[in-house]
């Protein structure tokens, strides 16, 4: 049972046996009244949970890699307001979402997404920016990582700003929000879940992008300027690209799904045919790496759906979460079954 404190928070710390000697000991999860879902840090040898919470706080505090997405945040208000507890272990599914933010924020991209993941036989928790800066090299990272495995059954790469340019070998020129930090550290826990687990992952809007670089796929910086040509809109026409200031208004387009044997999107729907939402001024198009994903679907060029090979994953580049339709909500609950499904495997093979 777990000891709930009104308008508080409570810091759950998940023990693991057979660490290795590495600083980054284990992981701490807490929960804030805010924040709704639980938010996973990691604890640092020789540390208490409190003191390694604090460290990740005055880290973010003090970053200027971060600055960007905390200068609105205060910190010793939110610390004041967490408290540890133990969690019970459980047998649910638990799916962890690649955050775009460290801590609470008035736009916080994953609610509406961990809204539609959780459920009685799915937990949710968000992994926030900034872990870089509390980890001393590689060796802390990958511990870190291991943890994740252990603990995770799936992940999701949300939204947030444009990834930069220099990670997929272009000069910046159209970018919005960029954080190259955050950026590297998650092309790099992308690249571990994919090679050291058969769990699966997957994208939303900047997560769809995340997945088309980390697969060598094209990117487009801006398709007003670089696609003019094309008549589909894929945002609010004049958005402003100055700033951290994101459309809030979807413009929506059909696509045509393609048929691919065993691609999980062919089997869900009967139809061809869908209709999303849209509010994104990048986009990843071919070239990309076809021997390990499949493009599903794509509009005058723009890959909007891609599917990971061996049943690893899926990412699009709408927004699922926020469609309000059938489509919509049938594409999240994908991301709940094909996550248990691969779980099952898993679990079977072990």
């Amino acid at each position: 049972m777990r000891i709930l404190f009104p308008n508080l928070g409570i810091l759950f710390i998940l023990f693991f046996a057979s660490l290795s000697q590495a600083e980054v000991s284990e992981l701490l999860n807490w929960f804030h009244a805010i924040e709704r879902f639980p938010v996973v840090v990691p604890k640092i040898s020789r540390m208490s949970a409190d003191e390694s919470l604090k460290l990740y706080v005055e880290s973010l505090k003090d970053s200027k890699k971060y600055h960007a997405l905390t200068k609105k945040i205060s910190f010793n208000s939110y610390l004041s307001k967490v408290r540890i507890s133990k969690p019970v272990r459980n047998n649910k599914t638990k799916i962890l979402i690649v955050a775009n933010r460290p801590i609470s924020n008035k736009f916080p991209f994953y609610s509406k997404i961990a809204d539609k993941l959780v459920s009685d036989q799915h937990e949710v928790r968000i992994l926030p920016i900034g872990l870089d800066l509390v980890m001393r090299g590689e060796q802390e990272k990958n511990e870190f990582f291991k943890m994740l495995k252990q603990e995770f059954d799936s992940l999701v790469f949300v939204g947030g700003g444009d990834i930069h340019p220099a990670l997929y070998g272009q000069s910046p020129r159209f970018n919005v929000g960029s954080n190259f930090a955050r950026d590297q550290f998650e092309l790099e826990l992308l690249a571990f879940w994919y090679h050291q687990t058969n769990k699966p992952l997957f994208g939303i809007c900047r997560g769809h992008q995340l997945v088309g670089v980390f697969f060598n796929g094209k990117m487009i910086q801006d398709i007003e300027h670089d696609l003019s040509h094309i008549k589909t809109r894929h945002r609010e026409k004049g958005t402003n690209l100055k700033g951290i200031d994101f459309p809030t208004t979807s413009q929506w387009h059909d696509l045509e799904l393609k048929p691919v044997s065993g691609s999980l999107f062919t089997e869900a729907f009967m139809t061809k045919k869908i209709r999303v939402n849209s509010r994104h001024h990048q986009a990843v198009q071919r070239p990309i790496d076809e021997g390990k994903v499949h493009v599903i679907a794509e509009v005058e060029g723009i890959i909007e759906i891609l599917e990971l090979k061996g049943h690893r994953g899926f990412s699009v580049q709408f927004h699922p979460e926020d469609m309000g339709t059938p489509t919509g909500d049938k594409i999240m609950a994908m991301m709940q079954q094909y996550k248990v499904e691969q779980t099952q495997r898993t679990k079977t093979a072990a």
